[in-house]
């Protein structure tokens, strides 16, 4: 499976989060906010800055989902990713 143009191939990543008080969020808390990670499992050719295993946050709501060998991959367009960790 390989992206094309200046689409990406996402992995999301289920993290834990953790408020300042130390009480961990539950999935419903988690879903109010507008960032998801994930890691890039692969990029198109025309995708600048972004690499193949690089963790990133990216804009949900721009995103949507295909079930691709039994494995669900997000796919995002380059300018909606916002961080790069």
């Amino acid at each position: 499976m390989k992206a094309i143009g200046t689409y990406i191939l996402i992995k999301e990543v289920n993290e834990d989060i953790t408020i300042s008080g130390g009480l961990l969020l539950t999935e419903k808390d988690k879903s109010m906010f507008r960032y998801s990670c994930g890691v890039v499992e692969s990029v198109g050719g025309d995708v600048k800055e972004i690499q193949k295993g690089d963790k990133v946050y990216y804009d949900k709501g721009q995103s949507f989902g295909m079930v691709i060998d039994g494995k669900t991959i997000m796919v995002i367009r380059e300018r909606d990713i916002v961080l790069v960790n």
